[in-house]
């Protein structure tokens, strides 16, 4: 079973993940560009972690 700090880590970035696609639909792409950045840094971590 997984440690429930690594869990709670996990729902930590798939959190930020999905707050950023939604925010990445209702505001300017030249605003939310940072914040794509690290979400695909995140999304390939989760990747990693889950594979």
């Amino acid at each position: 079973m997984a440690d429930p700090r690594d869990v709670v880590s996990l729902l930590v970035v798939l959190e930020f993940v999905v707050v950023t696609a939604i925010v990445a639909l209702v505001v300017p792409f030249d605003v939310v560009a940072p914040l794509l950045a690290l979400a695909a840094v995140f999304v390939l971590v989760l990747l990693l972690y889950l594979s």
